[in-house]
């Protein structure tokens, strides 16, 4: 499956991608997020991602933050790692164990 790239430039321009990837795919296909196949993937079991969050003065972005992981399907935890927050960020946090 192919992508529409919004770039001009091509999968073999090295200048930008330094070549392809593994299996063909550009470099702006390679770090699409987004999963190449229709069928969720298998996880072994008790699989679970551990997501480190680094948060400094994130008070108005976190929570836009934290539903953006949490609608990923791949099992996590989120670990959410305060760096002194000085803008009430603590506080929420706070509120939220």
């Amino acid at each position: 499956m192919t992508r529409e790239n919004p770039s001009t430039q091509t999968e073999n321009d090295s200048s930008v991608s330094g070549g392809t990837v593994p299996n063909g795919a550009s470099i702006f296909e390679a770090c699409d997020p987004r999963p190449l196949r229709s069928s969720p993937l298998a996880y072994p079991p008790n699989f679970r991602l551990s997501v480190i969050v680094p948060i400094y003065n994130e008070g108005q972005t976190l929570s836009s933050i934290l539903e953006l992981i949490r609608k990923s399907p791949v099992p996590k935890e989120i670990l959410l790692v305060d760096d002194g927050s000085t803008d009430g960020t603590r506080e929420l946090l706070r509120r939220w164990e």
